[in-house]
């Protein structure tokens, strides 16, 4: 037995209309999306091929199309990009304090 609420219901409409919104690029919404990514891999099926663009504000973050964009991301991959970022932060910090050490000898 399938017992429908009120959150399924909104999530239904909401899927529906950014499935409008991304199909049809003369929609009124459209404009609002981010720039679709160029990807050379396909390591699995992906809710949408959008850019996702940083997450300012927790006002920002209630926003319909961010809501959306963001609707699939996982607490491990926002993990990932949280660790990728650290470590390609640390490694520009190596090299800086490495070239520091060069320079000095």
């Amino acid at each position: 037995m399938h017992v429908t609420t009120f959150t399924s219901i909104c999530d239904d409409a909401d899927n529906q209309l950014f499935d409008r919104i991304t199909g049809n690029s003369q929609h009124l919404l459209h404009p609002l999306l981010p720039p679709e990514l160029e990807q050379h891999y396909s390591l699995r099926e992906r809710s949408h091929n959008y850019q996702l663009p940083g997450r300012a504000t927790a006002v920002n973050d209630k926003n319909f199309i961010m809501r959306m964009l963001y609707k699939d991301v996982t607490f491990n991959d926002s993990l990932l990009l949280y660790l990728f970022f650290t470590v390609v932060q640390l490694s520009a910090f190596v090299c800086h304090f490495v070239t520091i050490l060069m320079n000095n000898e």
